[in-house]
């Protein structure tokens, strides 16, 4: 009981000295990845070394605002996947309470130019070895004067069998994300697969906070609502106008 006792409080000591514990917790913080974000970022980004074995791909596209129209410049998009054998690679030198442990070291920054471009060249990733989802790519997108990342749709490649109405299913009743079609890879210069897929951030998302919302000092608009159900359907009745006096 006696060495037991001393085991415990030694390995107390370690954790309140200058060596902290490691964890297996990911990070707890918000958007962390960007704060990895390497200081000098292009539209494009090449993620894995010359070294690493697999199929080569390029996914190129625009990310927009929420319009569907206006360019997101200067909105920094991270990205992780899984190698060739859908494992998570490491280096087994991260630090585990930092992305770089938990995402792997197929990971990369990039950040859209005056036109909303992006770039990703990397290679095809595999399905996990349970194969429980489709090979995909997880990304996140940050726009400029915002203060989080927009989780978007994983990347996914048409004609992989395991890209499903049931996953698509799935994700839209967990993330609240919509379907795509999916990334078409087709045979390019070099034996590079290329596909494109274009991006609409979500409105939370994609405006400057400095000029989020209405002037100051101007009016707000009354509350016109549109009924689809019920006694008031296909008009905008003011539910307090005609019932608030009940």
């Amino acid at each position: 009981m006696k060495n037991y006792l001393l085991l415990a409080m030694f390995s107390l000591s370690l954790c309140t000295s200058t060596v902290r514990c490691q964890t297996n917790e990911p990070p707890s913080c918000p958007d962390c990845e960007f704060d990895e974000t390497p200081k000098t970022v292009s539209w494009r980004v090449t993620i894995p070394s010359d070294t690493v074995r697999g199929q080569r791909i390029r996914i190129s596209g625009t990310i927009f605002q929420s319009d569907g129209k206006t360019p997101a410049a200067g909105a920094v998009l991270y990205c992780y996947h899984t190698n060739a054998t859908g494992r998570y690679a490491k280096l087994g030198t991260e630090d585990r309470r930092s992305y770089a442990w938990w995402h792997g070291y197929l990971r990369g920054w990039l950040k859209t130019d005056e036109r909303g471009r992006y770039e990703i060249n990397t290679i095809r990733p595999a399905t996990y070895p349970s194969r429980d989802a489709p090979a995909h790519i997880h990304a996140t997108v940050k726009a400029p004067g915002t203060t989080g990342g927009q989780s978007i749709n994983d990347f996914v490649f048409q004609g992989d069998p395991l890209v499903t109405d049931t996953y698509w299913y799935r994700t839209e009743l967990t993330s609240g994300q919509l379907r795509y079609d999916g990334v078409e890879l087709k045979p390019g210069p070099n034996g590079i697969l290329s596909g494109t897929r274009d991006i609409v951030l979500h409105a939370a998302y994609d405006r400057d906070g400095k000029n989020s919302g209405l002037p100051v000092g101007t009016e707000y608009p009354a509350f016109d609502p549109s009924h689809v159900w019920g006694a008031d359907q296909g008009t905008r009745a003011c539910p307090m106008c005609k019932y608030g006096h009940r």
